[in-house]
Parts: structure tokens; sequence; C-alpha cells
């Protein structure tokens, strides 16, 4: 039987949608107890604005002291980083030293899957990120930015050319909730018979399709999906985890 891979954001979620001035060390902990009963595909500590949100906490840890500390509690569980391929966790281009020293202490903290995302889905920026965090035996993922736009060759060409130069799998992640049920089929159909790489999901639920396009994808061939277990927040917005295992049953 196939099974879906989850890839938890609930830490994450926390950190950038909740005032730092309210999580405590004491709320962070019960947290990880909680997540560490779950046997996830990886847990997504930086990523989106966390990163940022992480350095004004109340309890005086740098974001890799965080992650280090998430590590030591859930050990069996990798924790990934989804990070820029040339602006990390910022909005400034950074350097390649300054790109190799962030990897390298995201992997001291703890930190092993990375997910590499451009903004514009340019493979030359992808280059070093990737090469750097394939020679220092990790894992890397290439992001590819849905755009309701391009056609499915754009797809199929661009997970190639980010095989080519190291990626060991592909998420395709829709940022603007523009991905409908039925494409979301279609490109994952595609995508799994013409390259032999696991290809994942990520969407968020701004227009309540969540569960509709991580169900098609996954019935498709999708390997993967991304859900914050514990969301900040319980509203039209926030992941709809319960229906989407409830619409597995029995497949």
């Amino acid at each position: 039987m196939r099974k879906i891979k989850i890839n938890d954001l609930s830490i994450r979620d926390i950190f950038q949608n909740i005032d730092a001035k309210y999580i405590t060390e004491k709320l962070l902990n019960r947290i990880i107890e909680q997540i560490a009963k779950v046997k996830f595909d990886c847990l997504e500590i930086f990523g989106g604005s966390s990163f940022e949100k992480m350095l004004e906490n109340s309890f005086q840890k740098t974001p890799f002291e965080i992650a280090y500390q998430i590590k030591i509690k859930i050990p069996n569980t990798p924790l990934q980083a989804s990070i820029g391929a040339k602006n990390l966790v910022g909005m400034e281009v950074y350097s390649n030293s300054v790109v190799k020293e962030f990897i390298d202490q995201c992997i001291k903290s703890g930190i092993t899957k990375f997910r590499i995302y451009d903004a514009l889905n340019d493979i030359e920026n992808f280059k070093f990120i990737v090469s750097t965090i394939r020679q220092l035996n990790c894992q890397c993922q290439g992001i590819i930015i849905y755009d309701d736009l391009k056609q499915k060759d754009f797809y199929i060409n661009t997970a190639q050319k980010l095989s080519e130069i190291g990626c060991e799998s592909i998420c395709i992640k829709d940022v603007e909730s523009t991905l409908l049920p039925q494409k979301a089929q279609e490109l994952f159909k595609i995508l799994t018979e013409q390259i032999k790489l696991q290809f994942y999901l990520s969407v968020y639920n701004l227009r309540g399709l969540q569960v509709s396009n991580y169900y098609n994808a996954c019935m498709a061939g999708c390997s993967g999906i991304d859900l914050s277990f514990i969301p900040s927040s319980y509203n039209d917005l926030s992941p709809a985890i319960f229906p989407f295992i409830l619409s597995f049953k029995d497949t």
C-alpha cells in the first residue's frame, strides 16, 4: 500500500503567526512533546517569516538553538528548512560564502533536509546551494512555485532541470491558492509518469480547496503534502487536517 508522507508545519506555523511574546519555552516544549508522538516524514522548522519571528522569542534562544532543542527531543524525525536559493530566510541576496555558512549552521543544529525555492523559478540561482547541500550529505528538495499561467511542459522541464543539478525530489508550491483540483490531478499524473522522482504538494486553504487539491494530487501519484497538525489558529484559512485524513478512508 502506498503511503502519503506528511511534512508537519506546526513549529513554523506557530512562530510565523503568533506574537513571539506569547510563545514561552514551556509552551514550546509541550507542543514538541505532542508532535513527538506522531511519526511525521519531517518537521519544517524554518520557512516564510518564522526565522525572523524566532529572533523575537522571550526565552533568549537563537533560531538555531531552538532547532537543536527540538532535535534533541525528537531525534528520529528529520528537521527541514525551507529557504530561498539566494536570499535564504531574508529579503537580501547573499554571497555564496554566507549561503554555505548558513547551511553549515543549520546542519549543526540538527537540520538535515532542505527545501529550496527561487521566486522566479530561475535554475541558475539553485545551482550553488543545491551542490553545497549535496556535498554535505543532506537531502535537497527543489521547489517549483506554481503559476496558473504556465503550461504543463514548464513543470516537466523545470523538474527535470532541478533533478539534473542534484535535487532528489520536487515540491510544487501553490503560494497564491490558484491551483484547482482538476489541474492538480492532471499535473501530478503527467509529472509522475514522465519523471522518476517523488513529487510533493504544498498548498494553502485560502479558497477552501486544500483537501480537494491534496486528494486529487495524491490519487494521481503525489508522494507527500504539508499540514500543520497544531495550527496557530482554527479558522477558514487554517489547514484542513481532519477532512484530509477522512477523505482517504478506505482508499
